[in-house]
């Protein structure tokens, strides 16, 4: 009787414990919506990566609900990426209906159009194409 009661209890646990491990593409990106501000860039030095601290104070990108990425002036940007993959779940991002700024027009774009970035809480870190990583602190 008590072994039984006893496995009942751990079955019961064990399946209380169990969650739904299908993430939701849609919470993904609203945990990135929002003001962010560049603070340390990744660099190579000496053959070593290194996080070194970003000196323009005023590099900042802006996370829209539907995925797309806006300048400190609210613009698009250009070359905006079509894939986020956000903590290793991939995202499309649909097509802009609003054109970037005019700035844009003389903008040559290469062919990779997906970001990769790692949330931990109130910061970011942006990968594009394997190029050097960028960290962000969100902006309140």
């Amino acid at each position: 009787m008590i072994k039984q009661l006893l496995f009942t209890v751990l079955l019961l646990g064990t399946i209380a414990g169990c969650k739904n491990d299908k993430a939701d593409p849609q919470a993904k990106i609203e945990g990135i919506v929002g003001r962010w501000k560049a603070t340390e860039i990744e660099n190579l030095k000496n053959g070593n990566k290194v996080w070194q601290t970003v000196n323009n104070s005023a590099w900042f990108i802006s996370f829209h609900t539907d995925g797309s990425v806006a300048d400190d002036n609210g613009n698009l940007i250009c070359c905006a990426p079509n894939i986020l993959t956000i903590d290793g779940l991939t995202i499309k991002i649909p097509a802009e209906t609003d054109l970037p700024s005019q700035s844009c027009a003389s903008t040559r774009c290469s062919g990779c159009m997906n970001w990769g970035i790692e949330q931990r809480g109130d910061e970011i870190i942006i990968a594009v194409c394997n190029s050097s990583r960028i960290k962000y602190a969100r902006v309140r």
